[in-house]
């Protein structure tokens, strides 16, 4: 499920799925949280993989030029 968040006024997007304790994926350089689609897919019955698209990348926005 695509979500988002605000933070210093700027939305920060993040996919959530599962359940159970939770997992964070983060992307690499120049890359967005879809990297992580069919990895995270074989967690996702045990935890709640959180994967956030970090600023400038994806669909959040980004944060340090405004």
């Amino acid at each position: 499920m695509l979500k988002h968040i605000i933070h210093n006024h700027h939305s920060i997007a993040y996919r959530i799925s599962g359940k159970g304790p939770s997992l964070l994926f983060l992307h690499g350089f120049c890359e967005d949280s879809s990297m992580w689609d069919d990895f995270s897919i074989g967690f996702q019955e045990f935890y709640s993989v959180l994967r956030p698209d970090l600023p400038g990348f994806g669909i959040s926005e980004n944060n340090y030029f405004y």
